[in-house]
């Protein structure tokens, strides 16, 4: 899970994997998240801001992300 360092709310929950995650890590270019589950798998998280904004509605409040597809 993803929590706001701001309001401390989830953010977004991980929820491919199956069973609890048990370790994430950031590539060294910050453009991957690798995650690993109990499940064993292990997924690989494109952190490319055009993916992440397509995926924006999932994530976060409608009038967030429409102020911000404005504001940009």
């Amino acid at each position: 899970k993803f929590w706001s360092l701001i309001n401390k709310n989830e953010i977004y929950t991980l929820q491919e994997h199956t069973q609890a995650i048990t370790s994430i890590d950031f590539s060294p270019d910050g453009k991957t998240l690798a995650s690993a589950s109990n499940d064993k798998t292990v997924i690989l998280w494109n952190l490319n801001l055009d993916d992440l904004l397509r995926r924006a509605d999932e994530w976060l409040p409608e009038h967030f992300y429409l102020h911000m597809r404005y504001k940009m």
